[in-house]
C-alpha cells in the first residue's frame, strides 16, 4: 500500500491502475502530457533531461512511496519536463485528474496524506536548490551525503552508480571520480562501487 493510501476509509480500487515495467523502461518521455499522477508501489525512477549539448541531468529519483507528476497534473501546461524512465522493475499506481479530485473529496485522510506528500516533495526541491548551489565540487558531494545521512540515519550511503551520481550533482563523471578520490585520500569518506560512507561531519 502507498503512503497516499494510509489509513484511509475508502476503497480506491475502482479509482486506479496500476502498471509495472522493467527496468531502463521509459515510462513517459519529455513533453508528453501528464494526464495521471504516479505513485511508486515498488521500485524506483529518474526524471532526467539533456542539455544542449547531450549532457544527461537527473532532475530528480524517486523511490517507493513517493509520487510524481501531482504538480504537472493541475497545471495549465501539464507536459513532462523529463524523460521518467524506471531505474529497475518498478511498480506504479495512476490515478486520473478527475478520479484523484473525487478521492480528496470523499476521505479527509487522504486529503491529508496528499497534502503531506506535497510538502515532503516541496522540502526535497529546496534541498535540491541548495545543492545546485554549492560552488565548488566537493562542497556539493558533501551536502549531498550529509542529507542523505539525515535522511537514512546512517552514515553508509547507497549510489546506483557514479554516473548517476555525477548526474544527480550535475557535475562532470571525471570530476566527480577526482574529487571522491581527494575525499578518502584526507580521510572524509571511504566508498566503493555500491555505497559511500561518510567518516566526519563539516557541519
Amino acid at each position: 500500500m502507498h503512503n497516499l493510501y494510509q489509513s484511509i476509509k475508502i476503497d480506491p480500487s475502482t479509482y486506479h491502475v496500476i502498471k509495472e515495467y522493467k527496468k531502463n523502461e521509459m515510462i513517459f518521455n519529455e513533453g508528453d502530457l501528464c494526464r495521471s499522477v504516479g505513485l511508486i508501489i515498488k521500485g524506483s525512477v529518474k526524471i532526467t533531461t539533456y542539455t544542449i549539448c547531450d549532457q544527461e541531468y537527473i532532475i530528480t529519483l524517486l523511490t517507493k512511496d513517493e509520487l510524481f507528476g501531482e504538480s504537472l497534473l493541475f497545471s495549465p501546461n501539464p507536459q513532462y519536463l523529463g524523460h521518467v524512465i524506471a531505474l529497475e522493475d518498478t511498480t506504479i499506481c495512476f490515478i486520473n485528474r478527475k478520479n484523484l479530485l473525487i478521492l480528496l473529496q470523499k476521505d479527509v485522510v487522504l486529503l491529508e496524506n496528499f497534502l503531506g506528500l506535497l510538502a515532503k516533495k516541496h522540502l526535497a526541491t529546496q534541498e535540491r536548490i541548495k545543492l545546485l548551489l554549492q560552488k565548488k565540487i566537493k562542497e556539493k558531494i558533501l551536502f549531498y551525503l550529509h542529507e542523505q545521512v539525515k535522511k537514512r540515519h546512517s552514515n553508509i550511503i547507497p549510489i546506483l552508480s557514479k554516473e548517476t551520481l555525477a548526474c544527480i550533482l550535475n557535475i562532470p563523471r571525471p570530476s566527480l571520480s577526482r574529487e571522491l578520490i581527494a575525499l578518502k585520500k584526507d580521510k572524509w569518506l571511504d566508498y566503493n562501487r555500491n555505497y559511500i560512507i561518510l567518516l566526519k561531519k563539516c557541519r
